[in-house]
């Protein structure tokens, strides 16, 4: 899942880095056309930029959710006996995964609805765009659950929960078992 994660962090950048060039063409384009006297603009631009910040939103909530740092108030929580705060954790974290497993429904119709509508100006399918939302709901649905897991069991990390499989055969190789 750290791997997965890890991928998913790199890829909201890029998605970010583009959406900050897909404005600054626009504004580029929009300034130099307003001063030459010519009234047009890049609508294409401006369309990318809001379909590459909902990709970095929903890929970056997926990542956040991974290393817990949704947003949260937990001044109550830690200042409960541990044994009574992880299961409030867990409870909390239990509501987010519903919420994220919500989004993941509702963006599943979303792609089967979008493909059947089509961007004002680039003329792709939206069911891209609504695909950014599942992937990232879907991520941040695993993520927490994983989290849930963890507070259950009472592992500090995600990656105290999951054990890779190469290192699974180095532990046993060692003769500790897993």
């Amino acid at each position: 899942m750290a791997a997965v994660n890890g991928w998913a962090t790199k890829l909201a950048g890029l998605l970010l880095g583009g959406m900050v060039a897909a404005i600054a063409v626009s504004v580029s384009v929009r300034l130099l056309y307003s001063y030459s006297g010519i009234r047009l603009s890049a609508p294409w631009a401006e369309e990318v930029a809001r379909y590459l910040m909902v990709a970095s939103v929903f890929l970056g909530g997926a990542v956040a959710a991974f290393q817990k740092r949704l947003i949260g108030v937990d001044a109550f929580v830690s200042m409960m006996p541990e044994k009574l705060a992880r299961w409030v954790r867990a409870v909390a974290h239990l509501l987010t995964l519903g919420l994220a497993l919500l989004i993941v429904w509702q963006a599943a119709a979303l792609v089967e609805f979008g493909l059947r509508q089509w961007s004002p100006v680039m003329r792709m399918p939206m069911a891209f765009v609504y695909a950014w939302v599942l992937l990232g709901a879907a991520l941040m649905a695993a993520n927490t659950l994983l989290h849930t897991i963890g507070e259950i069991i009472g592992a500090e990390e995600p990656h105290d929960v999951e054990i890779d499989e190469d290192a699974a055969e180095i532990l046993a190789q060692e003769g500790v078992k897993s």
